[in-house]
Order: C-alpha cells, then sequence, then structure tokens
C-alpha cells in the first residue's frame, strides 16, 4: 500500500501545478477610448487606480500654492495605457493631487491607449491623434482651449512641484526634452519636409536624448500613424546617435518592410544580426524579408 500511495505521489505533485494553472484568471482586456473619472471606475482599471489614490500623500504646502492657478485649467487629459507601469503608477497620484488642490474631477478626461504596433500609443476612437503621445502616462493642462503644458511619463521632481512649475511658470520642461524639439518641428512642418534629413535631425536631437528607446520609440508612434518616411527619419537619427543598438536596425526594417522595401529591410536586419547574432526574432525576420525580396 505505501508503495502505491509512494507511486502517486509524484503524479500529485505533477497534476496540482497543471491545475493551478488552469484556474488562473485570465489578465484583462486594457482599456481603451474616452473615459470621464466615473465612467472610469467601473472599467476593469478600477482597482489598481482606487488602490494608487489611496496610498498617495500629496505635499499640503505645495498644494496651497497649485490650487489657484488650478482655477484657471478648463481640462486634464490623461493619456495612458493599461498595460504600462508608468500609467499604473503616476495617474493615481494625479488624481489624489489634483482633487486634493479642489480641482473638479468632471475636468478630468482619460484616453486608454494601446501597445500594439501598428497603433502604438493610439485610442481607437482618435482621442490621440496628432496629439504628440510619445511617452504614457501625458498629462496635458489646457486654459481657455488651448494646451498650456504637459508632464512626459513621470515628473521631474515630484507631481506637486512639477505642477507648480507648469502652471505658474513660463519656462516649465517636461521630462524627455527632445520630444519638445519633435513636437516643434512637427508644428512647424518640418519632419515631413524632403530636405530634412536624419543627420540633421540627429544634430537637433544629439543633446536632447539620453538612451536609445526614446527616439526609437517615437519612431513607432509615427510608423503606427503610417508616416513611414517621418519614422525611418527618426530612426535613421536614432542609429547615428546609437550605432550600436540593435533594435533600432531591427525597428528601421519593420518600417522598410511596411513600404514593401524588402531587400533594403533585409539590410538593415542584418546589421541587427551583427550586433545580436543569437536573437532568433532578428533571424526569422532576416530571411522573411529575403525570401519576400525574391517574389
Amino acid at each position: 500500500m505505501k508503495t502505491f500511495l509512494y507511486t502517486l505521489l509524484p503524479l500529485f505533485l505533477f497534476i496540482l501545478p497543471l491545475a493551478a494553472q488552469e484556474e488562473a484568471p485570465a489578465k484583462p482586456d486594457p482599456v481603451l477610448g474616452t473615459y470621464s473619472y466615473e465612467n472610469l471606475l467601473t472599467s476593469p482599471d478600477a482597482a489598481w487606480i482606487s488602490t494608487g489614490v489611496e496610498s498617495y500623500s500629496p505635499r499640503p504646502a505645495l498644494l496651497a500654492e497649485i490650487t489657484p492657478a488650478l482655477a484657471e485649467v478648463d481640462e486634464v487629459i490623461i493619456y495612458y495605457g493599461s498595460w504600462c507601469g508608468d500609467s499604473k503608477r503616476e495617474v493615481p497620484r494625479l488624481i489624489k493631487t489634483l482633487t486634493a488642490a479642489g480641482y473638479d474631477v468632471n475636468k478630468l478626461r482619460f484616453v486608454g491607449v494601446t501597445k500594439a504596433p501598428d497603433n502604438y500609443k493610439k485610442s481607437p476612437d482618435g482621442a490621440a491623434d496628432g496629439k504628440y503621445i510619445y511617452r504614457v502616462p501625458t498629462f496635458t493642462f489646457h486654459r481657455n482651449g488651448r494646451e498650456v503644458g504637459r508632464i512626459v511619463e513621470q515628473p521631474k521632481v515630484s507631481l506637486e512641484y512639477d505642477l507648480h512649475q507648469l502652471l505658474t511658470t513660463d519656462n516649465y520642461e517636461p521630462a524627455y526634452p527632445v520630444f519638445t524639439k519633435l513636437i516643434e518641428l512637427e508644428e512647424a512642418g518640418l519632419l515631413s519636409d524632403p530636405n530634412v534629413s536624419g543627420n540633421n535631425l540627429r544634430m537637433l536631437f544629439g543633446p536632447y536624448v539620453y538612451g536609445p528607446g526614446t527616439l526609437n520609440g517615437a519612431g513607432y508612434v509615427l510608423m503606427g500613424e503610417g508616416r513611414y518616411d517621418e519614422a525611418l527619419k527618426v530612426m535613421f537619427a536614432n542609429i547615428r546617435l546609437f550605432p550600436d543598438y540593435a533594435n533600432g536596425y531591427d525597428s528601421i526594417a519593420e518600417v522598410l518592410a511596411k513600404q514593401e522595401r524588402y531587400k533594403d529591410a533585409a539590410a538593415y536586419q542584418k546589421r541587427a544580426l551583427r550586433i545580436q547574432p543569437e536573437d532568433e526574432g532578428y533571424q526569422k525576420r532576416y530571411y522573411d524579408y529575403l525570401a519576400a525580396a525574391d517574389q
């Protein structure tokens, strides 16, 4: 009998984790589109928002100085991702800070965006289109119908301090200053100017970029908008600034493939492989592009 039980024990221990895996709840779909605060609290994001709001404690001294300036703000738009750790940290903190300063939550608008490559940081209702959302969360503050400032991904010091600087001075610069330069180019129509090259952008962006993922992510946003030439300019500038960044060449290859420039895509994919030869994804895409180029 003991022998029989000892024989069954390993089988039981094997089956138990499988049963636990089957019973694990599925992750909820990301919340996408435009929501009021009231509607958001009935969404799958309500739990982490409520927990984060409850746990954050803004500094009272700075709140007293923010309150009068907030009275002139017509609307705050919060672009965020349910899938994004920075959003899960900063969005509840902003809600707590604004409400503690007496701001009307009915003036908050939430826009959930996707991380799907073909619609990167976009909302299905178009609410993020043309808003230069390169990182999430992005908080935009509006006065008299126009944006007067934004906080990008996270405050540089604290939410209270950054809000004070944004609302009471004219020289607030959000994190990722390269995005400010990129927006300036966009609004002047220079990013789409054929006479502006990736090499020009390298010289402009260089002093404001601290890592290779920043411009690469901006290029993905442009790619998701179908603006392939602009995406390539930004990505070309990025690999000139960071020539050993394998993902930069991989991203360029992806954009070139969307333009059906498969021979060029294979060439850039090969450069990514030279840096990371063991990457199976890079290997597969390289041979896929070669095959497409031969058709």
